[in-house]
């Protein structure tokens, strides 16, 4: 820890650090640099040594110097295994590369590991091995919520899912929004096409105002939901813009209700749900007191039948849209 610290402070830079930027983006990959819960700077092209030492200084000093250095072994690791063939394929569904919330998945699992050693008072070869652990997800004991906060930290998606969201898109009149920020129907599936890179960028962005990362895997589950439905019945649309916040919200309350009617102890309430989502980001998602984030994907009580009938009743309340590109008479 002593030693990474005074390397911030002294600015050491590690020499292969440019080729190893430009190995994540040889593959189709973009990479962020920046701590955690702060900004970050996304890198799309090849840089030169000292334009990447400018953005990592600038971007990790401020908040938290160490980082600086750890960012760098981070880069370093992840450029060596995307550019092997036995290690590149866990790279599949991430677009893009945050180096920052990559940490903050390594600190998820060593605190979910119980161990007694910070992240930062790891030696380097101890980061490699958590790196690749983290990327590879083979821990068949991992809880609902530890595999949200890991798949949303990495910033995984399922197979096909950005052409999933232009679908969606495509049948919201007003759009879609999350936290605050919209991504418009119109002019977006004018001038992008479903299976345009720069459609998945364009999601990236959109969903880049998310700031924990099970919440971000909250919302990249409930559009694959809305995505079955459509699948099954692409005569709908819905009418006005799709908030995927309010969605979520429906999903909680209906999970809540069912606790009452089993005779569960609740742990939320619908003040509390609501409370959650008019405060800050780090109240919204507050899963401590939310059993949502705890539930499995799966089952007739599991988080997608809560949000896909959430998603049902947001489109019998806003009245039916049928799109009439799919709709024939015969």
């Amino acid at each position: 820890m002593t030693l990474r610290y005074v390397s911030s402070i002294l600015s050491k830079v590690v020499d292969c650090l440019a080729p190893s930027v430009t190995n994540m983006l040889s593959r189709g990959k973009e990479v962020t640099i920046g701590v955690f819960g702060y900004p970050e700077h996304i890198i799309s092209e090849p840089l030169s040594p000292k334009e990447l030492e400018e953005i990592i200084f600038k971007n990790c000093i401020p908040y938290d110097p160490i980082e600086a250095v750890l960012q760098q072994e981070t880069i370093i690791f992840l450029g060596d295994f995307i550019s092997s063939d036995y290690h590149n394929a866990v790279f599949d569904g991430m677009l893009r590369l945050r180096i920052g919330w990559i940490i903050q998945a390594m600190k998820n699992e060593l605190s979910k590991m119980q161990r007694d050693q910070v992240l930062h008072e790891l030696a380097p070869h101890e980061v490699k091995e958590l790196v690749i652990q983290v990327l590879k997800d083979e821990d068949e004991n991992r809880t609902p919520l530890n595999k949200r906060q890991l798949e949303g930290a990495l910033n995984r998606v399922p197979p096909d899912f950005y052409s999933k969201v232009y679908t969606i898109l495509d049948k919201a009149q007003g759009g879609i929004s999350v936290r605050g920020k919209t991504i418009p129907k119109l002019p977006t599936v004018q001038e992008l096409s479903a299976t345009e890179k720069n459609f998945a960028i364009r999601v990236e962005e959109f969903l880049s105002n998310i700031t924990m990362p099970e919440y971000r895997q909250m919302v990249v589950e409930m559009l694959m939901v809305i995505s079955t439905i459509f699948e099954r019945n692409p005569e709908l649309q819905f009418g006005d813009c799709l908030n995927l916040d309010d969605l979520i919200q429906d999903a909680f309350t209906l999970r809540h209700q069912d606790e009452l009617q089993q005779g569960e102890e609740v742990k939320t309430s619908k003040e509390e749900n609501d409370k959650s989502f008019a405060v800050s980001d780090t109240n919204y998602v507050c899963h401590k007191t939310n059993s949502f984030y705890h539930l499995r994907p799966e089952g007739p009580r599991g988080s997608t039948s809560y949000m896909a009938k959430a998603a049902v009743n947001r489109l019998l309340k806003e009245g039916v849209h049928y799109d009439s590109r799919t709709c024939t008479i015969s």
